[in-house]
């Protein structure tokens, strides 16, 4: 099934990204928004995932057959 996307009802970018950062709160409209609207929402887990703490996965170490 084929999905339009209609730009013109989705949240900004730039406050998708702020309040991802913390720096905003979306309005309760924005925030059913981005519940309902698969585009918002992945882009705003983007965001988050880019301003999250949480450390890159360990990579296993080589060890030398000394």
């Amino acid at each position: 099934m084929e999905q339009i996307w209609k730009a013109t009802d989705c949240i900004h970018i730039r406050r998708l990204f702020d309040a991802a950062a913390g720096f905003t709160k979306l309005e309760e409209s924005e925030h059913q928004h981005v519940h309902e609207c698969q585009l918002c929402q992945g882009v705003f887990y983007i965001f988050i995932g880019l301003h999250s703490n949480i450390p890159p996965a360990a990579s296993p170490k080589k060890t030398s057959a000394a």
